[in-house]
């Protein structure tokens, strides 16, 4: 059973672009930035269109605001395909309707509505109080004229029946108040297309937006009906059930990544395979319920972030095999500029994103970064890191005059690209584990620890660089495996071990007992008193990682 998977399309229409000053301005990108994603989306739907895959999944996101002149293009653009004989089966997402103040004005020098209650999402046109966000000094406009401020929208009651020729129409199953259907792709394999964008206190006691109680029911109806009739059934979604890494489940809200029981809710329940998106990450992983049934999570990266990709996959459901291949997007041509190649316009538009992310709510912060993206050198740090790292002459110098934050970036677009290059014999993955051992070896130590358990969730740094220097099970992009066990490391990676934790405390120590006569009994009698007993509380209970 072939077929291809699509992701986070982020479609912006170009009648949205009416004022290039705010557009730049509210939404952080430039306007040369928007008509690139413009071209990828259009070569993406391009290159799908003369594939020889018959079945399509769209999974969510397929427009940047849910705005209706994005909508609207998009769907002509899916209709294209169907024209030409594909089945395009497709799953909303939150970017799919409008709950954000980006496309709300149509005159964008005219503010007429306050600014904070547009931090409120999720409302219904006929439902909303438009005066309620109104300035005063415009209180003399009749309704009529204010609500011509606002563009064109799709909410959410209305996305089932906008996409409702793309998949619910041929479903041989509905959940419609889930949003869910399941279709049948040839006469052994099923596919349950799972819109996880509704809340379930009642199920999973979390207030993350996930399955409601009736679309969880449905779902078991449906396996059950599958194991009657002999049918293999395989799931997508939009959130990931398997974190990209830790450092992508310590970072995220309940908003950009599912409950970890929602994943083992599925695996009880006799999903073994699950294709999802949204990260904009390139990911293979596993899962594995308290009661032992395994899950593997294909996270799919973006056609239009960097490098922009979409998948195909071979799957053989009923004997556990699935390959997949990532195909990297075509570069639009006649989209050069400032000497810059297309790729490499995409590359520096990645990086600005990193830094954006890193400094949107702390301008010292952003001080900071820019200050990074010059300096340091590796060679500046590599004295703090190099008994550690054990890197050769040769490993040094071809990593020395390397900055510092462009090695961060290298190692965030080796992760969102997949299939780590940056494997255990290379200087990059040395140097970055020598560091993290120096780190962990520090937040190891008295008074430290507690950031461990508390800030990173009981991962140490090592844990969660790993998985960003590269996937040790099967990859992340190509691959052909067997998806129903978890598989063993490919390659051993060598532990890496540092002593600075314990120096710190000998120099903490000796501060203390030469900066203050009364401070000599406290340091040393308390403190290697507080490291025995610490040492011997994280032997007996020692943190534990958040499960997924």
């Amino acid at each position: 059973m072939k077929f291809a998977i699509l992701s986070d399309l982020h479609y912006i229409s170009q009648q949205m672009i009416r004022d290039r000053e705010y557009f730049e301005r509210v939404n952080d990108i430039h306007y040369d930035d928007i008509q690139l994603k413009h071209a990828l989306a259009h070569k993406t739907i391009e290159m799908l269109a003369r594939s020889d895959v018959r079945d399509i999944f769209v999974i969510g996101d397929l427009t940047d605001e849910g705005d209706k002149p994005s909508t609207d293009e998009v769907v002509e653009m899916l209709r294209g395909l169907t024209e030409q004989g594909k089945r395009v089966y497709v799953l909303t997402a939150t970017h799919d309707y409008h709950h954000h103040r980006k496309y709300c004005r149509k005159n964008p020098r005219n503010y007429i509505f306050k600014e904070e209650p547009w931090d409120s999402p999720y409302f219904e046109p006929e439902e909303f109080d438009y005066r309620s966000i109104l300035r005063p000094e415009y209180a003399h406009l009749s309704d009529e004229d204010i609500r011509l401020q606002f563009q064109p929208a799709v909410y959410q009651s209305t996305l089932w029946q906008t996409y409702y020729e793309f998949g619910p129409a041929q479903a041989f199953s509905v959940c419609e108040s889930a949003e869910s259907y399941a279709v049948s792709l040839d006469d052994e394999t099923w596919c349950l297309v799972l819109n996880d964008c509704f809340r379930n206190l009642e199920a999973l006691k979390n207030d993350s937006t996930t399955f409601s109680p009736e679309c969880l029911a449905w779902i078991q109806s449906v396996i059950d009906l599958a194991k009657e009739q002999g049918k293999y059934v395989f799931a997508v979604t939009h959130h990931p059930m398997v974190p990209p890494s830790p450092a992508y489940r310590i970072g995220a809200d309940t908003r950009d990544m599912r409950h970890s029981l929602v994943g083992h809710y599925l695996a009880d329940m006799g999903i073994q395979l699950i294709f999802t998106g949204h990260s904009h990450i390139c990911d293979i992983g596993f899962l594995s319920s308290e009661k032992g049934n395994v899950m593997c999570d294909i996270s799919t990266a973006s056609p239009t972030f960097f490098p922009p990709q979409y998948r195909l996959v071979d799957l053989d459901g009923l004997k556990g095999r699935v390959r997949t291949q990532v195909v990297e997007i075509e570069m639009p041509e006649g989209m050069e500029k400032d000497g810059l190649s297309t790729r490499e316009r995409m590359q520096r538009h990645l990086i600005n994103r990193i830094r954006t992310e890193l400094t949107d709510k702390n301008p010292r912060l952003g001080r900071l970064v820019a200050k990074l993206q010059t300096a340091p050198k590796v060679k500046t740090i590599y004295p703090l890191c190099s008994g550690a790292c054990r890197l050769s002459r040769a490993e040094y110098n071809s990593v020395k005059d390397k900055i510092v934050f462009d090695l961060v970036v290298d190692v965030a677009s080796a992760m969102i690209a997949g299939d780590g290059r940056f494997t255990p014999d290379t200087a990059e993955f040395k140097l970055m584990m020598g560091f993290g051992a120096v780190v962990d070896s520090i937040l190891d130590a008295q008074p430290f620890y507690d950031v461990k358990g508390k800030i990173l969730k009981g991962y140490g740094i090592r844990d969660i660089l790993l998985p960003m220097l590269f996937n040790n099970q099967v990859g992340d992009g190509d691959a052909d495996f067997d998806f129903t066990v978890i598989p063993q490391p490919r390659l051993d990676v060598p532990e890496y071990k540092s002593h600075a934790g314990g120096l710190l405390m000998t120099i903490l120590c000796l501060c203390c007992i030469l900066l203050s006569p009364l401070a000599v009994p406290a340091a040393i009698v308390g403190l290697p008193i507080a490291c025995i007993a610490k040492r011997r509380k994280i032997k007996k209970d020692p943190p534990k990682p958040e499960r997924y």
